[in-house]
């Protein structure tokens, strides 16, 4: 008996130090699927007729195990579950037509069960998570049809109280037959155009592929399920149990509340096959062949590398792409000028790291789309991107969780395990994925982290999700005090992704960390390696605003589009702090300057030496806390300086950059000594002749802080849902709506008004602070 039915639990002997051991990996673990049978009446019933509903197709051979007779009554519940695929008593009826050919006995095809309610309705049972007891989201199944007709499909174990068909969600659907007839029409235009090499057409065979999906369906409702009223009847039977104790473990569980959505399908064309699904579907081999594209890239070596990060349970090897220029050479981290030819190079000698995983949850399947249309950007010939290979070295995973996304899970692993829950402490045999992910971020630190000092080489880690209750593309993200210099700095990254398309919607972001939210990737990573751009990239299955307020759906081009959104704001972004650098620098200088004449009136002609400025820079400290020790050793700091006059240029020198470095690190008593010293202030002006394309980082900031102090006046109620409701980093089972977060956030717009508005004076006259 698999433990997930013993009802037996090892943790109250793990908490006291036991853990299980294991002498060698055995892969692949079984598979067990619970089909809830023992909850519900096992012959449904048609209550206006009292007539048993005849059950036409089952799955999986595994699990709760059923035999039945002509008539649809119980045989022996004992000895074997009948037919996998349709029940051939009926086979006469399906080559006429009259009853629907069904299947999922193909890769992501989740469909447990189909009762025929009469010839066009149909009740259909999704299979729950592989070793699990729950998780009913994702459908996956093929439709076998004769004749031309309208069809009632009604999926009656859904678990979640709310859902996005409530909001006018449709059904993603493929006919096989339409889908000939659009990919003929797109080779033509495709011959006709003649354009193979742009960016637009590249990986047009993965293209072809997606080619018909669409989304329809007619007479949508989400809805209290039917089954629910053969559940009380059930249980209503096991109330005549004895109370002995003999009988204690064998009382009834929890009883389950379970929803329908129900649509309806018009079949337009005859012997066709069409494909229904949650969302557009992604498979691992679609991945595969997509990969294989870009292979075969002309000079894709050059910057394009792929490995294997770990094998998953199944032995399923997971592919690590690693995307930056020179990829095979052993300096690709450092940046070098001939790659440059003539541009302005950055201040940094060496190359950051970006990690963007993907497709943790198998059902979010438009997470993939998201993280493919990011891959064709960034292996393409677009400026931007090639400029991002030269300053980012990109890892990634496109798909952390194969086995789910084969066997057709919605949410959990081989194992069971919701992956995105076991980031704090994974299991060796149980986890390898998240072990290599975590192995993988400790040896890109310990590698990296040495050649930059004063800041983390981890620029950023992205993980693509997907939301089933909130629309828009939006992202949740670690928590900062509102007045810690990296609550703004957080948020850089968003408001730029904002502005690039109208699909991400800044206001519906969550920066925060709840309690259920612990063990997930991106707080796990955040606190372990503190990346301050540490993100879950969150995308409704149904739709987003649009600049007219009108919700627009998502079709599989639009995910891809964001996902080379997300590219060019990491290239907005990088851009944006390279000019910052800039900024600080030119104020560096011109700050050093104004203290040297300063200290010496009479000479007005001295030069500062660069490498020793440089030095300088790397030990400075922009905001001290440390501003206690100023007046009397200011005062003597000067009068040493005018003494050093007399002995040479060379003291002088030196006397100016201690003095320099003195008033830097507290530069709030250098304002308050020097009221007519504007050259703090006036840096910007000085060094912004070179912005003609980005904004400053100090712009940007200001539009954050405006937009978060009226968040709430133009917050929809989608954006006040919390992401403990139905959001891929979210809990499961939470379905009420967050009021405390309202609340608070209106605590905090009150404090930026009111308590700190003296610091945020205080903070744009430095610009050297976060703010």
């Amino acid at each position: 008996m698999p433990l997930v039915k013993s009802g037996i639990s090892l943790a109250p002997d793990m908490k006291f130090g036991w853990k299980p051991k294991a002498i060698e990996i055995s892969i692949p673990i079984p598979l067990y699927f619970d089909y809830e049978e023992e909850l519900l009446d096992i012959t449904p019933l048609d209550r206006a007729n009292k007539k048993k509903l005849p059950i036409i197709y089952y799955d999986k051979e595994n699990g709760h195990v059923v035999s039945y007779d002509e008539n649809g009554n119980v045989i022996d519940v004992q000895n074997g579950r009948p037919f996998i695929g349709m029940n051939q008593l009926y086979s006469e009826q399906i080559q006429c037509g009259d009853i629907l050919d069904f299947d999922s006995k193909f890769e992501c095809g989740n469909l447990d069960k189909v009762v025929l309610v009469n010839k066009d309705e149909y009740d259909l049972y999704m299979r729950v998570d592989s070793n699990t007891r729950g998780h009913h989201q994702w459908f996956y199944f093929r439709v076998k049809n004769t004749n031309q007709k309208k069809v009632r499909f009604n999926i009656v174990n859904f678990t979640k109280k709310q859902s996005l068909y409530e909001q006018g969600m449709k059904v993603c659907y493929c006919s096989s037959k339409e889908k000939k007839i659009l990919t003929k029409q797109h080779l033509e235009r495709q011959n006709q155009s003649g354009d193979f090499n742009s960016f637009k057409s590249q990986n047009q065979e993965i293209d072809i592929d997606s080619i018909g999906w669409k989304r329809g369906g007619i007479d949508i409702e989400y809805k209290y399920s039917k089954i629910n009223q053969n559940i009380q009847r059930r249980f209503f039977n096991m109330s005549d149990y004895s109370e002995s104790e003999e009988d204690e473990d064998e009382a009834p569980v929890k009883q389950k509340i379970y929803y329908q959505m129900s649509f309806t399908y018009d079949f337009v064309f005859e012997n066709d096959e069409t494909y229904f699904a949650y969302c557009f579907p992604y498979s691992f081999t679609k991945l595969h062949s997509f990969l294989k594209s870009i292979k075969q890239q002309p000079n894709s070596s050059y910057f394009y590398q792929e490995t294997t990060l770990c094998r998953a349970l199944s032995g399923i090897e997971l592919p690590l792409l690693t995307v930056t220029t020179r990829v095979t050479s052993k300096n690709m981290h450092q940046i070098i000028p001939n790659e440059f030819h003539g541009q302005e190079l950055p201040k940094s000698k060496f190359k950051k790291v970006v990690v963007i995983s993907g497709r943790i949850h198998p059902g979010e399947s438009n997470g993939s789309f998201m993280m493919q249309g990011f891959i064709r950007f960034i292996t393409s010939n677009h400026t931007e991107a090639q400029e991002l290979r030269k300053r980012i070295i990109f890892k990634i995973i496109p798909m952390i969780n194969p086995d789910g996304v084969l066997i057709g899970n919605y949410r959990t692993s081989m194992s069971g395990n919701d992956l995105n829950r076991q980031y704090l402490k994974p299991h060796l045999q149980l986890h390898p994925s998240v072990v290599a992910i975590k192995r993988l971020m400790k040896d890109m630190k310990f590698e990296y982290q040495q050649y930059f000092p004063n800041d983390n080489c981890l620029l950023a880690f992205i993980d693509m999700h997907g939301h089933s209750r909130k629309k828009n593309v939006f992202v949740y993200g670690p928590y900062y005090q509102i007045h810690h210099e990296n609550y703004l700095k957080m948020r850089l990254l968003p408001k730029i992704l904002s502005e690039q398309t109208s699909m991400f919607r800044f206001f519906a972001s969550r920066f925060r960390i709840e309690k259920s939210k612990e063990k997930t990737a991106r707080v796990v990573l955040f606190r372990e390696f503190n990346i301050l751009n540490c993100f879950t990239l969150e995308a409704s299955f149904l739709g987003y605003f649009n600049e007219k307020r009108i919700t627009k759906d998502y079709e599989i081009s639009k995910y891809e589009k964001m996902g080379i959104k997300l590219g060019t704001s990491l290239y907005e972004y990088s851009m944006i702090k390279e000019e910052d650098e800039k900024i600080k620098e030119q104020r560096l200088i011109n700050q050093l300057k104004s203290s040297t004449l300063k200290s010496k009136p009479t000479n007005s002609n001295i030069k500062i030496d660069k490498k020793k400025l440089k030095k300088l820079m790397q030990n400075i400290q922009i905001f001290s806390e440390d501003n206690n020790s100023v007046g009397d050793e200011d005062k003597k700091q000067q009068d040493e300086s005018q003494k050093s006059n007399k002995s040479g240029q060379k003291k002088n020198k030196q006397t100016t950059l201690k003095l320099g470095k003195k008033r830097l690190k507290n530069s709030k008593a250098v304002l308050e000594q020097n009221p007519q010293d504007n050259s703090l202030l006036n840096a910007q002006d000085e060094a912004g002749e070179n912005l003609k394309k980005f904004r400053t980082i100090d712009q940007i900031y200001k539009e954050i802080k405006l937009k978060e102090k009226n968040q709430h006046l133009d917050a929809d109620p989608e954006d006040l849902v919390s992401d403990s409701s139905g959001g891929s980093d979210s809990d499961p089972s939470g379905d009420e709506l967050d009021v405390t977060f309202f609340k608070f956030d209106k605590h905090l717009a009150r404090k930026k008004e009111k308590d700190l508005g003296e610091y945020y004076q205080y903070a744009r006259q430095f610009r050297q602070c976060a703010f």
